[in-house]
Order: structure tokens, then sequence, then C-alpha cells
């Protein structure tokens, strides 16, 4: 009995843990062949999408957290919007650490709202987003693959 005590334990925390999601589709009424992806970093809240509010952003799982701290790797979200032009509103955060001194360490915080930007999206391709960061200054380009 404690076999399959366990084992369900295990399973429901899988499930539980895995619910986060990175794919998000703007509009299903629109036809696959209309439109194209947007991959949205780790560090990136899209907040609105043209006048749309939406909060397209990397979800949060546990074990995908911890695999991602040991490997320093950032995850992605995945949006399908529709082709033409649009106006996307992106917040962004970013923690980063960097040595000080012998075992110790420097939080860096970088934080921007609001940041507005406007491309034209064409069908079948897929676009990322890409913080330039100049100083105390952060804006963000679309970038075609």
């Amino acid at each position: 009995m404690n076999i399959f005590k366990t084992s369900l334990i295990v399973m429901f925390m899988f499930v539980f843990l895995g619910c986060a999601t990175n794919r998000y589709t703007y509009n299903k009424s629109i036809p696959d062949d209309r439109q194209c992806v947007l991959i949205i970093p780790e560090d990136f809240t899209v907040v609105k999408f043209d006048e749309d509010t939406v909060n397209w952003k990397v979800g949060y799982n546990i074990i995908y957290s911890m695999i991602d701290s040991i490997s320093q790797k950032k995850r992605e979200a995945f949006v399908n919007i529709p082709e033409g032009e649009h106006t996307l509103t992106i917040n962004y955060l970013s923690v980063t650490t960097r040595p000080s001194g012998y075992n110790s360490y420097n939080l860096i915080t970088r934080s921007a709202e609001g940041i507005k930007v406007t491309s034209d999206f064409q069908h079948g391709n897929t676009y990322s987003l890409v913080p330039v960061i100049m100083g105390d200054k952060i804006t963000v380009i679309v970038r075609r693959h």
C-alpha cells in the first residue's frame, strides 16, 4: 500500500507542478496560415497587445526553475499572434548576481515598465523580444529569426 501512496503523490506532484504554460494563442479563430510566433524571454511580460490587456510571460514551474538555476538557462514563452502591425506594451525585470569578492555577490536588478514597441509581423515567421540596455535606459527590439 505504501508504494501505491508514494506513486500517487509523485504523479500528483508532476501534474501539479507542470501546470504552468509557456504557450499561448492570442486568437484561436484566426487560421494558422495568418499567424506568426512571438518568443518572449523570461525577463519580459507582455501586458498589452494593441489595446487588449494580456499577461504573456514564462509560467512558473518549480522543477524547471531548479533546473534553470543550475544550468543558468533562461526559459521562453511562445505566443501565436496574427500577422500585421501591432503595438506591444512590455514590462522588463532582470535580476542577476555578479561576483564581488571571495564568496560574495552583488544582486543587480534592472527593470522598466510600459515599454512600447510597434512592429510589422508577417505570417509564418518567428520573432523574439530582445532587450537593449544602455546605462540606465532599457528599450526592446523585435528580432525576426
